[in-house]
């Protein structure tokens, strides 16, 4: 079963890499992505963009995000 790409939003914008892994997810019905890379190279904004969108498309659905320390996670 396929699901029609989300409306892209200017909630967050994308990088070009950020981008590829969308349509990754949403055109080619990826169920796995890999997204690495050093520090800075968007992952965690990479990672509440598809949060993003997963909510819009279910509402009241629960995201969590995970970070190493409360510090971290208040800064996301």
């Amino acid at each position: 079963m396929t699901t029609a790409a989300p409306q892209r939003s200017s909630a967050y914008t994308l990088t070009v890499k950020q981008g590829v892994a969308m349509d990754a997810i949403w055109l080619r019905g990826a169920e796995q992505v890999l997204y690495g890379g050093a520090a800075g190279g968007g992952k965690s904004g990479f990672m509440r963009a598809l949060a993003y969108h997963l909510a819009m498309m279910w509402p009241g659905a629960r995201i969590a995000i995970f970070r190493d320390n409360y510090t971290q996670l208040l800064k996301t």
